[in-house]
């Protein structure tokens, strides 16, 4: 399962400091400036929904963490952080698989409440474009630039890290990385939240970073166990963003995102027997 993620090649330190501070400064960028300043609102506009503010942002970011400090600064190379063109197409066929299956999902429960099926509102009245602008922002933009940074990149780092306390036993060093990984990530989020006053006390800032840790904990068990990065960054996508094209009842309204989460570690749990199955990627990919 792990396969050869624990021998990536070795950051130097700054590196690392570099690339997160670039991390934490693209979040305050562009929840302080780019997002109110709306200058993105007319190419939104004119493309009726398609091009989000949040493929805008993810992009960005992508050139200044991913382009610039991974691959220009630290000459790391796109195999190196988990882009392999290869496996593209199961990364979207299994994708389809989850996304095909919450729907299926909401036809039996619409049916478990006597319901006849229907269209989710969003997608009526000219509002597809939207719906489907909002999965892109995150296919091509957080979704991505996220699973490059903490799990295409950071995960082999932090097994790197483990392994010089932990040389005996593998899997326990995964593990140890997988969980500072995980750390990383939900710390990470901290500055989103502040800025958009999503913590109003202790409380909410220890279950979001809670559900922060879990989910960065699934993130790197689908990747270690599917070893196909871009499924993912599908994963995580639909989790942001459901996309729901049959409406759910609305007893079950919020269940959409545990619902993609679970389809998702089904497939990957069965991800042996699939065809197409590669491998994590390692320095000498291109």
């Amino acid at each position: 399962m792990i396969g050869s993620i624990d021998k990536p090649r070795p950051a130097p330190l700054w590196l690392l400091l570099l690339l997160l501070a670039s991390v934490v400064g693209s979040y305050v960028i562009t929840n302080l400036w780019f997002v109110p300043s709306r200058i993105w609102e007319a190419t939104y506009d004119a493309t009726g929904g398609l091009v989000h503010p949040t493929l805008i942002g993810g992009m960005v970011s992508i050139v200044v963490e991913v382009l610039l400090v991974l691959f220009l600064i630290g000459r790391f190379r796109p195999g190196e952080v988990g882009l392999a063109v290869s496996k593209l197409p199961a990364a979207f066929v299994y994708t389809l698989v989850v996304w095909g299956t919450v729907q299926l999902l909401a036809v039996a429960l619409s049916a478990t409440e006597g319901q006849v099926p229907r269209i989710a509102g969003s997608w009526q009245a000219g509002g597809a474009s939207f719906e489907i602008g909002k999965l892109m922002g995150q296919l091509g933009g957080n979704a991505m630039v996220e699973e490059l940074v903490f799990r295409g990149f950071l995960l082999g780092q932090c097994i790197v890290f483990c392994r010089r306390w932990v040389t005996d036993r593998r899997y326990l060093c995964v593990l140890a990385a997988v969980l500072v990984c995980s750390v990383l990530f939900a710390l990470s989020h901290i500055p989103n939240r502040l800025m958009k006053d999503t913590y109003t006390g202790a409380g909410p800032v220890l279950i979001d970073q809670a559900k922060l840790l879990i989910l960065g904990c699934v993130f790197c068990w689908l990747y270690l166990r599917t070893r196909n990065l871009l499924f993912v960054v599908g994963t995580h996508a639909l989790l942001n963003r459901p996309t729901m094209l049959v409406a759910m009842p609305e007893r079950f309204a919020t269940g959409a995102e545990a619902a993609c989460l679970f389809a998702a570690v089904v497939v990957a749990a069965g991800w042996r027997r699939t065809p197409r199955r590669s491998s994590l990627p390692t320095p000498d990919d291109p």
